[in-house]
């Protein structure tokens, strides 16, 4: 009989662990290690929930994160364009890619020193930017 209980309570103990520190599909860690932050990042910073009317002014001009962070920009609610410019020293090209909320949100990447800018902000829009680095 103790040995049915103690596996139980173990077999129990390890879905509950499961649970907590394994299945975190939409945790910040699981998306920014999906959309390719190297694992070994930490998120040191996190900005407020910016609307189309409080997004700062910087954001929505060409600029790039400092060396060594990655940006990942996540949609809450609404879309916007995420214009990245090119960057020969990555040898990146061009192009736009559109970030619309779903039912978890939706995110992009920004490489470390890669110019770019938010454009096409929808009225509904809600976004924050995360910023990682190496711990």
């Amino acid at each position: 009989m103790w040995i049915v209980t103690i596996s139980f309570i173990a077999l129990l103990l390890f879905f509950v662990i499961k649970k907590v520190y394994w299945d975190k599909p939409n945790s910040p860690e699981t998306i920014a290690y999906a959309l390719g932050v190297p694992t070994g990042f930490h998120n040191y910073r996190t900005t407020q929930i910016f609307t189309k009317e409080t997004v700062p002014a910087g954001l929505t001009r060409s600029h790039n994160t400092k060396q060594g962070v990655y940006g990942v920009i996540s949609v809450l609610k609404g879309h916007l364009t995420l214009h990245h410019f090119d960057y020969e020293e990555a040898g990146l090209e061009e192009r736009w890619e559109i970030i619309a909320a779903g039912a978890g949100g939706a995110s992009g990447l920004v490489l470390p020193e890669a110019p770019h800018q938010v454009e096409d902000l929808s009225p509904d829009l809600q976004f924050q930017v995360q910023f990682w680095r190496k711990v």
